[in-house]
This record gives C-alpha cells, sequence and structure tokens, in this order.
C-alpha cells in the first residue's frame, strides 16, 4: 500500500498553458492577484489512477517543469495544494516515478471512492497557481512565503 503524504504538506502540478484559440482555459482568475486552476485542467485520463503531482519539499516548482522540457516562458505553470486543504473524499499517496530518480518526490492525488466531476471541480477550487516570480526562485523544501487559507466556500 502506498505511503500517505502527511497533512501538512505542499504539492505541486504542472499546469500546460491555456488554448484561447479554441477558448479552453487551464486557469482562471481567483481574485485581482491571484489565480487558481480549472477543472479540465485536473481531469484524470483514460486508465490514470490519480493526478500526478510532486511533493514540495523535494521537487521545486522550476524542477517540475523542466521535468518535461518546458518552462514559464512556454506558458506553462504550476498548481500548488496543502494537503489538509483539499476537498474531502481525496488523499496524496507517494508514486515513484519511472525512472525513479526523475521525481523523487513524485505523489498523486487520489480519489478514496471515486474521481467525479464535482470532486474535480472543488479539487480546481482550491488550487492557487505560483507567480512566475515564484516558480523561479522558490526551492524544494521552502512553504510559500504568501501562501494564505481563502475563506471556506
Amino acid at each position: 500500500m502506498p505511503e500517505e503524504i502527511r497533512s501538512d504538506e505542499f504539492i505541486i502540478r504542472r499546469i500546460p498553458p491555456s488554448k484561447p484559440q479554441i477558448q479552453l482555459d487551464f486557469i482562471k482568475p481567483i481574485d485581482d492577484r491571484r489565480y487558481r486552476a480549472t477543472s479540465i485542467a485536473l481531469a484524470l485520463r483514460q486508465g490514470e489512477t490519480g493526478l500526478s503531482c510532486s511533493r514540495l519539499r523535494i521537487t521545486s516548482p522550476k524542477q517540475l517543469l523542466a521535468q518535461v522540457g518546458v518552462t514559464i516562458t512556454d506558458g506553462w505553470t504550476v498548481a500548488i495544494w496543502r494537503v489538509d486543504e483539499l476537498p474531502t473524499g481525496l488523499q496524496v499517496v507517494a508514486t515513484p516515478s519511472k525512472p525513479a530518480e526523475l521525481d523523487l518526490g513524485h505523489c498523486e492525488i487520489r480519489p478514496i471512492d471515486r474521481y467525479t466531476k464535482a470532486l474535480q471541480s472543488k479539487l480546481a477550487g482550491a488550487s492557487v497557481i505560483l507567480s512566475a516570480e515564484e516558480i523561479d526562485s522558490m526551492n524544494a523544501g521552502e512553504i510559500p512565503h504568501r501562501w494564505e487559507r481563502r475563506p471556506a466556500r
């Protein structure tokens, strides 16, 4: 059985560039200075058991993007969650990447029962997109200095 990730850890996930030409947005505003992922950016693909993420205490946002050869200048960004702020019905488990050295912090957000559209939407609402400066400067193991708990919805 995979190791469950501690509730006080932060996890991060790559978010691809939006595609305005076909009105496909992967991020949307929370307020005038913060963004979050959209539910479409957090959809499971056929055959997946969970959403591929990484533990911030092991992998920096910049390293996460570099693993697949992309940067923020390519339009990619990074979503972040604190594990204890994930919606009820989800868990985060350690899942070694293949090859293991690709991402030592690899983990998955998995449904406890099943991954529904409602759960996917709640997960998107709980996300925060890191700024370009945070992606560029945040080191593995750092707690985001601007992390703010949002009011309950």
